[in-house]
């Protein structure tokens, strides 16, 4: 298992980290390519072909945490103890209720949440391959100026 957190780079640079990562495992890559992920994804799905990109809607976000949210309450999950970023983010991660009883998940206001839904991914990731294969996972934190996005990187073997 392994994570990296790297941000304030330009999309090429970012690119190139997140390929040198994954290409050590080699497994199938799980990536949020909503708004400024998406031609990340489009890039890198042309040399990765096994690589699912996952946009999110409110509705599906929801569904990720809340799964996330069993996962770990059932200790289906877990990550080192050395991993103090992701640990501190889901500490600070938060519901709300709308007022048409809709729930939204986020972390609050400039803080960042991308270690969280990277580990949501994974979560997601898990139950679609086998339990033999890398997983990588990609999460952007939206948080950041757009044009220079934080990425998380989480691999799990």
């Amino acid at each position: 298992m392994d994570f990296q957190r790297f941000n304030h780079l330009d999309w090429p640079i970012q690119k190139e980290r997140i390929l040198a990562f994954c290409l050590k495992g080699r497994g199938f890559w799980v990536m949020d390519a909503t708004g400024a992920g998406d031609p990340i994804f489009d890039d890198l799905s042309v040399v990765w072909p096994r690589i699912e990109a996952v946009k999110f809607t409110n509705q599906a976000k929801t569904e990720l945490i809340q799964r996330l949210i069993v996962a770990t309450e059932q200790r289906q999950i877990s990550w080192p103890a050395a991993w103090n970023l992701l640990t501190n983010e889901l500490k600070r991660y938060e519901y709300a209720v709308t007022s048409n009883g809709t729930i939204t998940y986020n972390a609050p206001s400039g803080v960042h949440d991308g270690c969280v839904i990277a580990l949501a991914l994974a979560n997601k990731a898990r139950h679609a391959i086998s339990h033999n294969q890398d997983i990588a996972i990609f999460s952007c934190d939206r948080a950041e100026p757009a044009l220079r996005a934080s990425r998380h990187v989480i691999r799990f073997q």
